[in-house]
This record gives structure tokens, sequence and C-alpha cells, in this order.
């Protein structure tokens, strides 16, 4: 026994090693190309076609390509979850009964050299499969067998596995809801951080809008985007560095919203004005972000009557946000991490509108565009209905991929009025999720001061009365990944307190000379804002017994002007008195640092001129006096 066993040992070392590993260096991608389904009953088929690459470093001979599937059927979306996580993939095995069952790529002394393709195409029944189940989904797909020496040492070289939906004789509801939203743009009526917008209105935006014109498709808008193109039809202007230039997508715009108006409100939705990074501000503690958001929609009057539909971004909410929305009264939110089941739930009181991902692929690791389309499939079959949210042209074209017969248009407000399923499990989101930070809506609320003071100081400021639109728009889930929001900075740099102390400027002579006990000084206002200011100089005195000085009037600069301002002190001794002026709005808002000047009262007043004309007159008469005296005694001596 021991001699038999030493025996197989060598052989094993001699002969088995190198073909082991000989193997190890052949293997082959597979991808799928395409996945057909021509019916339910058990005689339609499945057709299945891809491409064999050799992608090892060996040939591969007698590469066949062999069915393979698993004959258990996935009737439960918790089920499918974990299928397509790859915590839950079953058993299966091949299918080779017939030649439909397999394709031969090269016989055993033909070879599949190192970076050469093929493709294939292989078949089979439903009752062939073993799919006897409808309204159910199955995990198939192929195993790619080959010898590395053109023996007989058939290995698995490659392989490639998918879902396949079954669908039962009923057909099922199908909501595609097109969003129509962007990064914010519009600083200020007119004028627009960049031109990109131009550029989306005849690509994504273009794309999408002729998408929403097809029959059934449903649609969402940002009332802000709405805003911005509107403002762009009538002319607009573009920041490049310092100067502005005029943009070049106001026709477009005009032709854009054209198209838009036509389409029917009925299959129609709004979305929060500036779609603000909602699970963000949750997790921040910003209430104020909703509240600003929910102003700003009620001021877009065209939009106001459509059923709001709360837009996180890319649908990442959890419990908290849910919370954080109920303020809102919104008629749905959508999730793309409440799991699946049918399209409308209810979380927490408020409907959660579930939507598909267009990009997610499974079982496990698999990735594909067969892969994306039967998983889509498969969430329909099992849900109930599904809804897709469209906001590229690659969503566009897998949601075309993934639209068979048995899928029937139904409407946004169809969905919406429908009863909604059972309440999803807890709503969680990766603790890593991308999210607007703390610092973000810290530097929100900043501004929000900022814009505060700067209404006072510009009482008819366009930016001041839109302070609720700029603000969600610096909160949108655009800015996610964004280094530094070049938006918020853009508002900072025009109504910041640095840009207002930059842009205000007092000049006074640093020394003033009073020759009366009240004398009048000018102050210099120089604005060098983009809008006019209504402001009054504050001076104030180190020696108020010595020296007091009253504020300014109210005045009006105007953008590039100066103006001057006469400030009357009254001082009530000689000396020398240090002051400080400043510029401030109408309530008192400090707008420009203190200005010093050196005040030297040097007056004589009423009693010194008096004393002066008394002296004059003493001098006078005693002089007069004196020569009347020199005359008399010169008299008195010639007598």
């Amino acid at each position: 026994m021991r001699l038999l066993a030493w025996i197989l040992a060598t052989l094993t070392v001699f002969l088995g090693c190198p073909t082991l590993a000989l193997a190890e260096n052949v293997t082959v991608a597979v991808e799928l190309t395409r996945l057909r389904l021509t019916g339910t009953r058990p005689t339609d088929q499945v057709i299945l076609n891809g491409r064999v690459i050799n992608n090892g470093a060996s040939p591969a001979f007698g590469v066949r390509v062999i069915l393979w599937r698993s004959r258990d059927p996935i009737r439960d979306s918790s089920v499918l979850d974990t299928v397509v996580s790859g915590q839950n993939v079953p058993w299966g095995d091949r299918l080779n009964r017939s030649t439909d069952h397999y394709f031969r790529v090269t016989d055993s002394t033909t070879s599949l050299d190192p970076g050469q393709a093929a493709t294939f195409t292989v078949r089979a029944t439903l009752a062939d499969l073993g799919f006897t189940a409808s309204g159910a989904a199955y995990v198939f797909g192929v195993q790619v067998v080959g010898t590395p020496d053109a023996s007989s040492n058939y290995v698995t070289i490659g392989r490639a596995r998918t879902l396949l939906a079954v669908p039962g004789r009923q057909q099922r509801p199908l909501t595609s809801i097109v969003a129509f939203s962007s990064a914010p743009a519009e600083i200020r009526p007119n004028v627009f951080l960049d031109d990109h917008l131009a550029a989306e209105l005849q690509g994504r935006l273009e794309a999408l809008l002729t998408e929403a014109e097809r029959p059934g498709v449903s649609w969402l808008i940002d009332p802000s985007l709405y805003e911005e193109l509107t403002d762009m039809a009538d002319g607009y202007q573009v920041m490049e560095g310092d100067q502005l230039k005029d943009g070049t997508g106001a026709s477009l715009a005009a032709s854009w919203l054209g198209r838009f108006a036509a389409l029917s409100s009925s299959r129609g939705g709004r979305t929060l004005y500036g779609n603000p990074d909602v699970t963000g501000a949750a997790i921040a503690g910003a209430a104020d972000v909703l509240q600003r958001s929910l102003a700003a929609s009620a001021s877009v009057e065209a939009l106001d009557d459509l059923p709001l539909v709360v837009l996180p971004a890319a649908g990442r909410i959890d419990d908290r946000t849910v919370k954080y929305l109920r303020p809102a009264k919104a008629d749905a939110v959508v999730a793309s991490t409440a799991g699946g089941g049918s399209p409308l739930a209810t979380g927490s009181g408020i409907p959660i509108l579930r939507v598909a991902s267009l990009t997610a692929a499974g079982p496990g690791p698999e990735d594909g565009p067969v892969q994306r389309s039967q998983r889509l499939l498969a969430e329909a079959v099992l849900g109930r209905g599904q809804a897709r949210l469209l906001t590229s042209e690659a969503d566009i074209a897998a949601a075309r991929a993934a639209s068979p017969r048995w899928l029937a248009s139904s409407s946004l407000e169809t969905l919406l009025a429908s009863a909604p399923a059972e309440p999803p499990a807890a709503l969680t989101i990766p603790v890593k999720n991308p999210r607007l930070g703390r610092v973000t809506f810290a530097s929100i609320d900043e501004l929000a001061g900022d814009l505060t003071a700067f209404s006072d100081l510009v009482p008819e400021s366009v930016l001041a009365g839109r302070s609720q639109a700029i603000l969600s728009k610096a909160a949108s889930g655009s800015w996610i990944g964004v280094p530094g929001s070049r938006y918020l900075r853009a508002l900072q740099s025009a109504v910041g307190k640095d840009a207002v102390s930059k842009g205000v400027r007092l000049n006074a002579t640093p020394r003033f000379l009073m020759s009366s006990r009240t004398n009048y000084f000018p102050l210099t206002i120089t604005n060098e804002l983009a809008e006019s200011i209504r402001v009054r100089v504050i001076v104030t005195s180190e020696n108020p017994a010595r020296l007091t000085i009253p504020s300014s009037e109210l005045v009006t600069v105007a953008p590039g002007e100066s103006h001057t301002v006469n400030i009357r002190p009254e001082g009530t001794s000689n000396g020398i008195v240090g002051v400080t002026a400043h510029v401030a709005s109408e309530s008192g808002r400090r707008v420009t640092p203190n200005t010093r000047i050196t005040v030297e009262v040097t007056e004589l007043g009423i009693i010194g001129w008096v004393i002066v004309i008394a002296s004059g007159l003493v001098l006078v008469v005693a002089t007069g006096w004196r020569i009347r005296q020199v005359r008399r005694q010169q008299h008195e001596e010639q007598e």
C-alpha cells in the first residue's frame, strides 16, 4: 500500500502538476451580448448570445460554451436582493443534452490563441431548463470548458451569470420618470457662473426632453432649473474671471421651454428648489435647508400646482432623512435604498417612491448590459411593477433595452394615487455615503447672515431679495464631491463680509483744524460694489466732553461712484481730540473698518474777541490820555 501511494504521489508530481500549472494560464472572459425570451410557455425558447475572449497567456483547445442554470425559482424581492449582492447565489448545473445547449468554438486540435475572440449562440426551451414557474426569476448563464494541451483534460476556463425574468401572463406597470435638473448656474438675474446649461440644452437636457415627449413617459423638474432657463431665454451674461461675456444659449433655452410647455402636466411633478442634499442636511441638523427650499419653490408659480416629489442625491435616504422631510408634506420621496418590492411604499407616514437602479447588475459581481437589463426585469416581475428615474442619456438607453411588451406604461399621477404597499425595511445608507458635510452647511449659514447684512446695506438688492433661492442652490446635491463649491465661493465674493469691506471705502483727511466752535469737515464714501448702497458715516470722539460729533444723514451711493458727506463737530474747549469714523448701514451694521482722524480745536470764542477789542480800546484811550498830558505839560512850560 505504501508503495502504491508513493507511485501515485510521484505520478501526480511529474504528470499532474504541469497540466495544472498550464491550466492556470488558460482563461477566457465571457461577455453576454443579448438574451431573448420568446414566450412563457414550456416550449418557448431562451436564446443567449455572447463573446468569448482568450485573456490568458496560453492557447485554449476544444473550447465549448455550455448552458448553465439553477432550477430554483426566485419569487421574493428580498431573496433577489441577496442573490444580486452575491450573498446567496444558488447552485446549478450544466445543460448539454442537445447541440442547441452548447456551442463549439474550436475543436480539440484548434486553438483559441491569447487575444483572440469568438461569438457564440446557445438556446434551450423553458422545459429543458426546468424553468416551470412564471412570475419568477432564475439564475442562468454559461460555462466555458477547454484544454490547454489539446488533450482530453477539459477544465472550466470561464463563465458568465445573469438573471432571467419569466413573467406571468399579467402585464406589470412601468413608470418611467425623466428628471430635469442640473447644477445651479445663475448668480444673480441675467448673470451666470458658467455656460454649462447651453451645452446641456444641446446634449443631456435635449435627450431627456425628447424622451419625456414619448407617450407614457412622466417627468419631474427642478424649479431652480426652470427659473434659470427662463432667465436665459431673454439673454444673459457669463462670468469669465473679472469680466462678463454674452452667453450662447438664449435661443436654445427659449426653444426648450416652448417644447416643455407642451408636455402633459398630468404626467409631471416638481422637486424641491435646487434639489438640496436633504440627507446631508438631516445628518448635519440643518433644518433651515428644507424651509428655504420650500419657500423658494413656492415662488415659482408656473409649477406650484404640480405634485412635490423630493429627489435626494442619488436617491440615497435613511430613516433620519424621512423624519427630516416630514414638514415638506411631499407627495413622495424618491429612494434607491428602500430595497425591492412595489414601487410605492410607506415610510414613517411619507410615501416612498422606490426606483430601480439602471446601472446595477448581478448576480454577484457579474456586470454587463444583459445583466443590467435582466436585473431590471427580474425586479419588475417580483415587485409587481417598477419605477425608473432617468437622468442621463445612458439611463435612457438602459431603460429602452429593458422594455418588453409585458411592461405597460403607467403615469406618475397614477402611481402616486395608488395605495402604498407595506413599509420598507429600515432605510439605511452606507456610513461613507457621499454628502455635503457640516462645514459646507456652516458656510451656507454664514452666507445667510451675509445676505441679511447685504440687504440692509443694499435695500433694493436683487441678490438679497432672492436669498431663499440662492441659499437653496448653495445646498444643492450637485455640489457633492466638488472640492469647494464654485457657486458658494462666487456668492461669498459678491456679498461676503470681506467683499463688502473691500468694495466700500471711507476716505478722510487724517488731521483737521477747527478754528471756531463749530466747523464742517468732509468725509468721502466710495462704492465699488455692483449695486447702490444706502449708508451713513458714524464718528466717535475719544473725548466727548471736549468734542462731540453727530453721525451723518443717510445717503445713497451709486455703484462705481463716490459721495462726500460733511460732518459738523462741536468743540467746547481747545485741545487735540482723536476720533474714529466708519461707514454703517441704515440699521447701524458696520460696513468699513475704523478710519482715525485727529481734530485740533483752536477757536477763541466771543469772550476772546471782547477782550481783544477791549484791550484795543484801553490802549487807544491810554495813548490819547498820555498825549494830552504831554501837550498840557509842554504848554505850562511855555508859559
